[in-house]
C-alpha cells in the first residue's frame, strides 16, 4: 500500500503498534525518555535487597509503557565483602517473532561484575524497534551501585521529557503588560524566555507624583516577577533634558518597581533596562 489515512476509520483492525511507535517517535524524538508525569518512574531502596519503582510512563524507540500506582519492586542480590558492584534496572522491551510478533515490557535487573577497582556498568540489549528489527531492547532506568554488602543510593540513568508546552516557553518569548501607578505615563518591552525576564520601562511625568525618595512608578504582571528582590540601575531626567543624574530601581517579588532617586532637581522621566531570573 503506498498510502494510508492511519487514523481514519477504515472498515477493518488496521493501526498497530508501529504506527503509534512512528508517530511518538516523531513529535518526541526516536530515543527513550520518561516522561514528566506521576512519580516519573523514582527508585528507592526500601531494604537491603529490594528496590522500589514507582509510577510513571516511558518511551522507548515510539513504545509508550507504564507503571501503574503500585509500583514495581525488584530483588538486588547480596554484594560481595570488599568487592564492588554495579547493578543496572531496565525497562526489557520483547517481541515474540514466533507467536503473531506480540510486545510486552517489563522491569528486570541486570546483575553486574564485582570487583575491587571501579566497576563498570552491565551490558544492555539494544536494538532498533522503530525499524522492526528488535526481538529485545532494553531501557536503562537506574544503577544500583554496591559497596561490599552495602547498597548505595540508586542513580537516574535516564531524560525526563521536557513537556511541549514548557519547551515552546523556552524558545517563544512571551511579552508582559506592565501597569503605572499614579497615573504615570509608561512605554515599555517586557518579555520572557527560558526563565529569564527582559525590562525595558521608561515613565514619564514623575513629578506630579513624587513627594519621596522611593517611590513605586509600575508593578509588572504575575509570570514576569522575581523571586527575590531585583535592584539595577536607572537614568533620571528633568524636563527636556535639562539634568540627569544615575538613579536605582528595586523589583519586589510581588511586582512592584519601585524608584530610588537621590537628585536635586524634579525628575521627569525614567529609563530602567533589567534582566532577572523569574520566580
Amino acid at each position: 500500500m503506498a498510502i494510508e489515512l492511519v487514523t481514519g476509520k477504515k472498515g477493518t483492525v488496521h493501526v498497530d503498534s508501529a504506527d503509534d511507535g512512528a508517530l511518538y517517535a516523531a513529535i518526541a524524538g526516536k530515543g527513550e525518555y520518561v516522561l514528566d508525569l506521576d512519580d516519573r518512574l523514582a527508585c528507592t531502596m526500601t531494604t537491603a535487597n529490594k528496590a522500589h519503582v514507582a509510577s510513571g510512563h516511558g518511551l522507548m524507540q515510539g513504545r509508550h509503557w507504564l507503571i501503574d500506582a503500585e509500583g514495581v519492586d525488584l530483588t538486588i542480590q547480596n554484594g560481595t565483602q570488599g568487592q564492588k558492584r554495579n547493578d543496572l534496572i531496565v525497562a526489557r522491551y520483547e517481541c515474540d517473532a514466533k507467536n503473531g510478533n506480540i510486545e510486552s515490557v517489563a522491569l528486570k535487573v541486570i546483575k553486574g561484575t564485582p570487583t575491587t577497582g571501579t566497576p563498570a556498568d552491565p551490558a544492555c540489549t539494544r536494538g532498533d524497534i522503530l525499524e522492526g528489527a528488535a526481538l529485545v531492547n532494553e531501557q536503562p532506568l537506574w544503577r544500583i551501585p554496591l559497596n561490599g554488602i552495602t547498597v548505595g543510593t540508586p542513580i537516574q540513568m535516564f531524560d525526563v521529557l521536557t513537556p511541549a508546552k514548557e519547551a515552546w516557553d523556552s524558545v517563544d518569548p512571551a511579552s508582559g503588560v506592565i501597569t503605572p501607578v499614579f497615573n504615570l505615563e509608561t512605554s515599555w518591552q517586557l518579555t520572557r524566555r527560558a526563565g529569564w525576564a527582559y525590562l525595558d520601562l521608561r515613565a514619564y511625568t514623575l513629578q506630579s507624583a513624587f513627594e519621596t525618595w522611593s517611590t513605586p512608578i509600575a508593578r509588572l504582571p504575575e509570570g514576569f516577577r522575581p523571586a527575590k528582590n531585583i535592584r539595577s540601575m536607572c537614568m533620571i531626567e528633568a524636563q527636556y533634558w535639562e539634568q540627569v543624574a544615575p538613579g536605582y530601581v528595586t523589583i519586589f517579588p510581588n511586582g512592584d518597581v519601585e524608584l530610588d532617586y537621590r537628585v536635586n532637581f524634579a525628575p521627569y522621566t525614567c529609563d530602567v533596562s533589567a534582566v532577572f531570573p523569574l520566580a
